[in-house]
């Protein structure tokens, strides 16, 4: 049976609710490097990769490289992915 996704690339990081960076594959074939794993207060999430904006006034935000913009499926796709890190 082919896996849904597959961890690769773990490297941990303890840096305030951040805790590890990683490369995530898809049963496509699609990889996405650079997901990270945040925790806090025994609630975890993971965010994709985002660019940081400055605007000229100095306000920073990040822009995510990849959405899902359906809400069902975000946490469908957030739930595989924490699952797989679990499994690892």
């Amino acid at each position: 049976m082919k896996k849904d996704c597959e961890i690769s690339n773990w490297k941990a990081i303890d840096k305030g609710a951040l805790r590890g960076a990683f490369s995530v594959k898809l049963a496509s074939g699609i990889i996405i490097h650079g997901v990270l794993l945040f925790e806090k207060q025994g609630r975890r999430w993971i965010a994709f990769p985002a660019k940081k904006i400055t605007s000229e006034s100095g306000a920073v935000s990040w822009q995510p490289h990849v959405e899902i913009p359906d809400k069902g499926i975000a946490e469908t796709f957030r739930s595989m992915v924490l699952a797989a890190l679990d499994a690892m």
